[in-house]
């Protein structure tokens, strides 16, 4: 193996991503590019490279000049890894424009532009909801006229809910619209049903490992202060139809190889709605959920594919099935713990709890990852972790006091 120039773009301050593990810093030129979270990140690993840090990781200006100098003294830059959906967007551009091998500024639209992937998705003749590029607000109204109310406007690319509205009246809407900036927004009809997620691997347009979840709650629920949780699908008739949906959405999309996360609503529970996707990795308890069932490590595989070392997968048992359950920080924030409820001995099917300590203090910025609790289910049998999700919803405590 040659060695090569690698740039990594890093905003997390954990270990996430181990990076010293993930790739080899002696073999090859590794350079980081970080903002304040993510010099921390990998601060273990500092001393062994160079590192440039930045206010504003999506900011692409603020990035090309440690580009620009990494290329100046170090000649071609060949890869560029950016594992954070946040940052997808600004590596592709980067990607296009030092000619870095990868998702460039045109693939990367159809991976995090809802218009863009449901464009494409509409033109292979695969289902989405009716949806509307939005320009003004009187585009909005008339198409509401069209499908009527709920009404989802959402921004072309947010993530994780962020900036989604669910409204139900002309009025409303007609507020929303003169309170909220609706530059890069779309509009899409509500579409009844189950909404559910598909995470896994693709390698030379071949499914390697894919898993079927049913969503408990919704992304959006969750960021108005409800429980989020899934639940893996069993064999059958509906895990079959959303797989076959599955790989005419990455055919369509035209993904050859990486992780990818879909999410779909199941209309009339049958008729699979493509609802959006990421090339990336399931937030949340996701890929902790395949390391511990599978032994399988979502961030080293994508790593190993973008570096073109990708071995194929080694799965250490395919039987279980899993679920995860998400308890959002409190409304109003920032506030102490004082009490939480421990249930790793109460529920069967909870193998990890990640709960936040008393005295701990929530500071509502908390994502999916320091908040009001995590649990992780494992099962043979996924109508059990389902019941046990319930269970935990009526169970568990959280007691906060607001800080002065």
């Amino acid at each position: 193996m040659k060695a090569e120039n690698i740039v990594v773009i890093n905003r997390w301050d954990d270990d996430f991503a181990a990076y010293d593990r993930l790739l080899d810093h002696q073999q090859h030129r590794v350079f980081y590019i970080v903002n304040k979270a993510g010099g921390e990140g990998i601060r273990h690993i500092r001393q062994h490279t160079k590192t440039f840090v930045v206010d504003n990781l999506e900011d692409v200006s603020q990035l090309m000049g440690p580009m620009q100098a990494i290329s100046d003294e170090h000649g071609q830059i060949d890869r560029l890894l950016a594992l954070s959906e946040f940052d997808l967007i600004q590596a592709a551009e980067l990607r296009s424009r030092f000619r870095i091998p990868g998702v460039d500024r045109e693939q990367v639209k159809l991976f995090r532009d809802k218009v863009s992937m449901k464009e494409r998705l509409l033109a292979k003749g695969l289902s989405v909801p009716r949806f509307l590029d939005l320009r003004d607000s009187e585009e909005a109204i008339r198409f509401v006229a069209e499908v009527g109310y709920p009404l989802i406007l959402k921004p072309r690319t947010g993530a994780a809910s962020q900036g989604v509205y669910k409204v139900d009246t002309e009025a409303d809407l007609r507020r929303l619209l003169q309170a909220t900036d609706i530059t890069d927004y779309e509009c899409e009809e509500y579409v009844d049903g189950p909404i559910y997620h598909v995470d896994g691997v693709i390698h030379q347009q071949q499914l390697l490992f894919v898993r079927p979840s049913r969503y408990i709650h919704t992304c959006l629920d969750f960021n108005h202060g409800q429980p989020l949780g899934s639940v893996m699908l069993p064999p059958g008739e509906q895990n079959d139809t959303i797989t076959l949906f599955t790989k005419q959405v990455l055919q369509a999309l035209g993904l050859e190889r990486g992780i990818f996360h879909l999410e779909i609503i199941m209309r009339n529970d049958s008729e699979p709605v493509f609802l959006e996707i990421g090339a990336r990795i399931g937030g949340g308890e996701i890929p902790f959920l395949f390391k511990d069932l599978y032994g399988l490590d979502l961030v080293k595989e994508w790593v190993d594919l973008e570096l073109d070392q990708f071995k194929g997968l080694h799965i250490k048992n395919s039987s279980w099935y899993g679920g995860f359950l998400m308890v959002p920080e409190p409304a109003e924030t920032p506030c102490e713990v004082v009490e939480r409820t421990d249930l790793i001995q109460t529920i069967g099917t909870l193998y990890k709890q990640i709960l936040p300590e008393p005295g701990q203090i929530l500071d509502g910025n908390g994502g999916y990852l320091k908040i009001g609790g995590r649990f992780r289910y494992k099962s043979l049998d996924p109508m059990q972790i389902e019941r046990d999700i319930a269970m935990t919803i009526e169970k568990y405590k959280l007691i906060t006091r607001l800080c002065d």
